[in-house]
């Protein structure tokens, strides 16, 4: 009785030799031309279709979800440079707030042109020391290769 409930229907299998007769027998019977191609030539391209099918469900898949990842290619990062913050020792700092969906691959900084060195203080938050009067330019990258430049003018004498 419990053999009635299973979910899953076993297809009943012929050996070759005897679906071919089968076959033979049902060209025989309809007045048919006779099959010129082997059973076995079929067998083997229904296996080749089935391996097919497997390939496009996963090429589709993939391209599924491409398609929903694509908007994160296009996130920009958002940050903010605070205004000079007069140390112990007499510098500027400027901090730097980097706040963005995707984590940030890189934060640089240069004035006039040369390199500045960022301090990451903690998570999401750096710190420069221009040293110098200048444009300073501060860029951050994101992971996705987005990147975002802000320009501050620098002025130490004007403090």
């Amino acid at each position: 009785m419990a053999e009635h409930f299973h979910s899953k229907k076993e297809t009943p299998q012929l050996d070759p030799k005897t679906a071919s007769l089968v076959l033979q027998n049902v060209f025989d019977s309809c007045d048919a031309e006779p099959n010129t191609i082997p059973l076995e030539v079929f067998s083997t391209y229904e296996n080749y279709k089935k391996h097919r099918y497997s390939i496009q469900i996963f090429l589709s898949l993939a391209a599924l979800l491409l398609f929903f990842l694509l908007p994160f290619k296009f996130i920009l990062p958002d940050f903010m440079i605070s205004d000079p913050i007069p140390t112990a020792d007499e510098t500027l700092v400027y901090h730097i707030l980097v706040d963005s969906y995707l984590p940030h691959k890189a934060v640089e900084a240069n004035l006039n042109g040369k390199y500045l060195p960022t301090h990451m203080v903690s998570d999401g938050f750096f710190m420069v020391e221009p040293g110098d009067d200048g444009l300073l330019e501060v860029k951050v990258t994101l992971i996705n290769g987005q990147y975002l430049t802000k320009t501050v003018d620098v002025n130490l004498l004007g403090r």
